[in-house]
């Protein structure tokens, strides 16, 4: 499991804000590594782990989606966030 992916996303099918994160990154022409918790047995374990290497531990991880933008962990959907923090990755 790559930690320095541009993103990596973990969803389930019947998430709408999944749904609308996945249209957003899309519209974006924005290549995401896309989990569901649901069919993937791994992905929660690599949920857990990518977490703590970003920092967090299990108790933020209580839904989905969560996106991983180098390392970095955003619970939720938050365009301006995941902007931002793609921003910052491009200029490093």
């Amino acid at each position: 499991l790559e930690f320095r992916r541009v993103l990596f996303r973990l969803s389930a099918s019947w998430c709408g804000v999944c749904t609308q994160a996945r249209r957003w990154f899309r519209n974006k022409g924005i290549e995401v590594i896309e989990r569901d918790i649901e069919k993937d047995k791994t992905a929660r374990k690599d949920m857990l782990d990518l977490a703590k290497k970003a920092g967090a531990d299990g108790s933020q991880l209580t839904g989905v989606p969560v996106i991983f933008v180098n390392g970095r962990m955003f619970p939720g959907f938050d365009p301006y966030k995941i902007q931002a923090a793609l921003k910052s990755n491009s200029a490093g």
